[in-house]
């Protein structure tokens, strides 16, 4: 009885094993293979811009109502974090800094969470270092209430014509 049990236990981590290994060979890609991926919908592409950029009049794609939201950012020194020189809210919102990638936005490096209003010299805090010699966006976003910032969660507000509302620097 005893050697039924143990038998029956190592074969069945045996198939277990085989399993897991057939799951992560069949999910898992090398990097080197994948497809770059954004945190944007495909959709937006960078605009042409001089820096500083500013932000026009927005609204949130999540409520209806005309938010007056703005960005004002300078091309500053590469580091661990990204200095934005106001910015204006009508409600409560992240500032996110997004990398640019093959002339698209893309990745998210960090985000600062601020209240409706006007605020100066934001310091976002990135998770990754900016780069000497590229392009970064700023881009805000409405906060849905929960207080964390999520991208599938958490939407860009938008100008009247529907457009993110974005600011770009160069980093040097």
């Amino acid at each position: 009885m005893t050697q039924k049990i143990i038998i029956g236990f190592v074969g069945g981590f045996i198939i277990g094993a085989l399993c897991v290994f057939g799951w992560n060979a069949y999910t898992n890609k090398p990097l080197d293979s994948a497809t770059p991926e954004t945190t944007m919908p495909e959709d937006i592409e960078t605009p042409e811009t001089t820096t500083p950029t500013e932000g026009t009049i927005g609204n949130d794609i999540v409520d209806a109502t005309v938010r007056s939201t703005h960005i004002t950012v300078a091309d500053q020194t590469a580091g661990d974090s990204v200095r934005v020189g106001a910015v204006s809210l009508d409600a409560d919102g992240w500032v996110v800094i997004h990398e640019e990638h093959n002339g698209v936005i893309g990745n998210a490096l960090g985000a600062a969470r601020e209240t409706a209003g006007e605020h100066t010299n934001v310091v976002v805090p990135l998770l990754r270092a900016t780069e000497a010699g590229n392009r970064y966006w700023v881009v805000l976003y409405g906060d849905n209430g929960d207080r964390e910032f999520h991208l599938s969660d958490d939407f860009p507000f938008r100008e009247s014509a529907g457009e993110p509302v974005i600011g770009s620097f160069q980093a040097y």
